[in-house]
């Protein structure tokens, strides 16, 4: 395939996608805000209990893991003097949050929650 074709994958009028399985090793991650943030949503995903060791621990973060804790289905543990984040799935169902759900002026916290 020259560097002008299309690749015709992203012309399928569908793609399946199956998962590989848990995923049980340890990463180095860098500590920024956005990333933090990031790794919070995935491990809120993922249904299992995780650990984010190197976090950026900000008002951002705490934002986010305060209302990912409102959805239910995970608790949020914030250490900030560890920089570590531990998320445990509850068992629950995700619901919505009934009362407001403040991020602040945090960016990547709202994109990831209306997303």
């Amino acid at each position: 395939m020259s560097s002008v074709e299309t690749d015709p994958r992203l012309k399928a009028e569908s793609v399946t996608i199956r998962p590989l399985g848990a995923f049980r090793k340890t990463v180095q991650v860098l500590g920024s805000k956005s990333y933090s943030n990031r790794y919070l949503a995935l491990a809120a995903l993922s249904g299992e209990p995780t650990v984010i060791e190197g976090a950026l621990v900000c008002d951002d973060t705490r934002y986010l893991a305060d209302a990912l804790t409102r959805f239910g289905h995970v608790e949020v543990e914030v250490d900030a003097a560890a920089e570590r984040i531990t998320v445990t799935p509850t068992g629950r169902a995700m619901r919505a949050p009934e009362e407001d759900v403040y991020v602040g002026a945090a960016g990547t916290p709202i994109r990831i929650l209306i997303a």
